[in-house]
């Protein structure tokens, strides 16, 4: 009888273990899900009603290296066959291309492959991340293409002191179709404001 006791205690124990776990997981999960909402959320606020391309990447920029806990970012948009460098957060622009061909660099390949890609570990790069008292190597780059209706609009690349974690990968693949989006709008308000002066001239 002592062992069988034992025995459905231990059943008791492992049952319980296992959904204070479950218990756990979903705790963890609700924690990311609203992490990712209140990222996106920000990032909409932070994008809404803006025209003036440089001014939105650079927006969209200072919003990501935030809430992703980035130390350097730059913005490239795409036109014709190239990625140009708009906007920039702590960047050492001695050291950055301003232009970059598609396929050419990390941005290029994200933007040929369309899909995000992550350095970690790195130990050869000429990016740094500058402070008052001198520069250090990033620990990881991530660079995330930017679409609109399977049309590339252009690349982001943020470098971290920390790394990138699984959730934060998320948050910034996730972005990207909200901020394709708004660069297609400024774009087309742009394209707009030119037909209107034209218009006006003749």
């Amino acid at each position: 009888v002592a062992d069988e006791g034992k025995d459905e205690l231990g059943i008791i124990s492992v049952s319980l273990n296992k959904m204070a776990q479950s218990l756990d997981d979903s705790f963890t999960n609700l924690s990311h899900n609203e992490w990712l909402q209140t990222g996106i959320a920000g990032l909409n606020d932070k994008m809404l009603g803006e025209k003036n391309l440089k001014t939105l990447t650079y927006n969209v920029l200072e919003f990501l290296a935030d809430y992703a806990n980035a130390d350097v970012a730059a913005f490239y948009l795409a036109e014709d066959s190239f990625l140009n460098l708009t906007a920039g957060i702590a960047l050492d622009e001695s050291k950055v291309k301003k232009q970059i061909i598609l396929g050419e660099n990390l941005a290029g390949k994200a933007a040929v492959s369309g899909k995000e890609i992550l350095l970690e570990d790195i130990t050869d790069t000429d990016l740094v991340i500058s402070y008052s008292a001198g520069t250090i190597k990033p620990k990881a780059i991530i660079s995330v293409p930017v679409f609109y209706e399977k049309k590339l609009k252009g690349v982001f690349e943020l470098a971290s002191q920390k790394g990138f974690n699984q959730i934060t990968k998320e948050f910034l693949k996730t972005s990207a179709y909200n901020i394709g989006m708004a660069i297609h709008a400024a774009r087309d308000h742009r394209r707009l404001q030119e037909l209107l002066a034209e218009k006006q001239a003749q």
